[in-house]
């Protein structure tokens, strides 16, 4: 991420993202689309691109950052800030997910089906 952003900035970025609303959710779904059709990756958004492209010094990344900071002062960074907190509360929930499924399954009875049970789980673990 830019450095020119204060840690201030870069937490109200991170907040403003994890409050964002239905159609601002969606949105951002259509951003993700966008950016995927181009190339991009599937949970990024343009902008947050842009910003990472720019700073590797792709001549496109920086033209496109340029132009998204003249509707708003650094967003691509603060985009970038968004996209990075909304990717570690997905992980977070994974990894609750993944702890309440892996304690439901040493809740059953030992045999061959919480056998099996753990076999999948740890083969999902191992999935890249």
């Amino acid at each position: 991420m830019d450095s020119n952003l204060t840690p201030q900035q870069v937490q109200e970025a991170e907040q403003r993202a994890l409050a964002e609303k239905y159609p601002m959710r969606v949105l951002c779904g259509l951003d993700h689309l966008v950016n995927t059709f181009l190339g991009g990756k599937p949970d990024e958004t343009i902008s947050a691109r842009a910003a990472r492209d720019a700073a590797q010094g792709k001549k496109l990344g920086e033209v496109v950052s340029f132009l998204l900071s003249k509707v708003q002062k650094n967003h691509p960074e603060l985009a970038e800030a968004g996209d990075l907190v909304k990717a570690q509360d997905v992980a977070s929930m994974e990894t609750q997910a993944l702890a309440m499924e892996l304690e439901g399954i040493l809740h059953m009875p030992e045999g061959e089906q919480r056998e099996a049970a753990l076999g999948a789980f740890a083969a999902k673990l191992e999935r890249p």
